[in-house]
């Protein structure tokens, strides 16, 4: 089992906007203002990528998967699982949808509604 990070970074992201319209002023860490000369402290939104017994598995997709997918080369996803519920959710699938699956993937959601 290989398993990467593609992003572990707040649901902002790192560096966020409202830190940098405001000149940095809101960052209490000043890890906005030192990601802008030091890309280690960049981080694109949480999710992994996991490769398990031939099989392509995203965890929690997010709106930054199109950059981590291009950066980490992932050229085929097997199934994709969400372990809570987002707003950006459909954003970011609809990007996991442009990407191959193998003809015997099924999409199944096991999200059970709310009473």
């Amino acid at each position: 089992m290989k398993i990467t990070f593609l992003g572990t970074g707040t649901s902002h992201g790192v560096p966020t906007l409202d830190c940098m319209i405001d000149d940095h002023a809101r960052c209490r860490k000043n890890v906005c203002q030192l990601s802008t000369c030091d890309p280690k402290h960049s981080r694109t939104r949480s999710s992994i990528f996991v490769e398990w017994e031939g099989k392509n598995i995203l965890v929690d997709a997010s709106l930054d998967f199109r950059q981590q997918a291009l950066r980490e080369k992932i050229m085929r996803l097997d199934a994709v699982l969400i372990t809570h519920a987002m707003r950006t959710i459909s954003a970011a699938c609809r990007t996991c949808a442009h990407i191959p699956a193998r003809p015997e993937t099924r999409c199944r959601s096991m999200v059970q509604p709310s009473p």
